[in-house]
């Protein structure tokens, strides 16, 4: 099969752990086509669409965005790079509804299939004010997507907060551009990426949004799962 990933940073793998370098691994003689985007908002990715020409072959989508429309809250300096990047983010639910809306407009006849993942977390404290509201717009996206044919909802979020709520939660979110920016140059490897998590008490993230190994594998066993149902609704 052909499996195109959109998405941001989580999707990109930088900074973190790519969970689709993971997939690579457990589906080798799939093709898998990453166009995930560091910064990418529904907004941004919509407008980028058109320049991704596999999307309009593939025997499976992924779609995994919508924790940067809220991300951008935690600080003035990522709403000053997104300006810059031209990555432009809703203002509210309502906003957002629509313009995700558009997204599985464009993409419903793209493929045999698409799996469409709830945004993750923004810290990993549940009930905190930005998990509060990237909880409504992942309700949206689960509404949305049950109108929609072909289309299959993957509540991550319901799965790690599950496991979090029996362990001790740090408040550690990464409160700028340059905390990110120091990660990415420092830490390469999976080893400093769990190290660096550890001494800030996160258990699936790098810095609260970003995965480390265990965020990674997380996403890496409930996708596979779907796309392993998927794989065999085709034969």
């Amino acid at each position: 099969m052909k499996i195109v990933f959109l998405g941001d940073s989580l999707t990109e793998g930088k900074p973190g752990v790519s969970y689709v370098d993971m997939l690579d691994d457990s589906f080798p003689n799939d093709t898998m086509i990453n166009y995930g985007k560091g910064g990418d908002t529904v907004k941004s990715l919509l407008a980028r669409l058109p320049k991704l020409p596999e999307i309009n072959n593939a025997d499976l989508i992924v779609l995994f965005v919508g924790t940067n429309d809220v991300f951008v809250k935690v600080s003035w300096t990522f709403s000053v790079y997104k300006k810059i990047a031209k990555q432009p983010w809703v203002k509210n639910r309502t906003e957002f509804k629509q313009n995700y809306n558009k997204l599985l407009e464009r993409l419903k006849d793209s493929s045999h299939h698409i799996l469409v993942v709830s945004p993750l977390m923004i810290g990993e404290q549940p009930d905190n004010e930005y998990n509060n509201i990237l909880g409504t717009y992942a309700d949206e996206i689960n509404d949305l997507v049950a109108s929609y044919e072909k289309m299959t909802y993957v509540n991550l979020r319901t799965k790690v907060f599950n496991k979090l709520s029996n362990l001790e939660q740090s408040d550690y979110i990464a409160k700028g551009l340059v905390q990110i920016m120091r990660d990415v140059k420092e830490c390469d490897t999976t080893e400093c990426i769990d190290t660096r998590s550890s001494e800030r008490g996160l258990h699936f993230t790098l810095d609260g949004v970003h995965l480390n190994s265990a965020g990674a594998q997380l996403v890496h066993d409930s996708l596979k799962k779907h796309i392993s149902s998927v794989k065999n609704s085709i034969k």
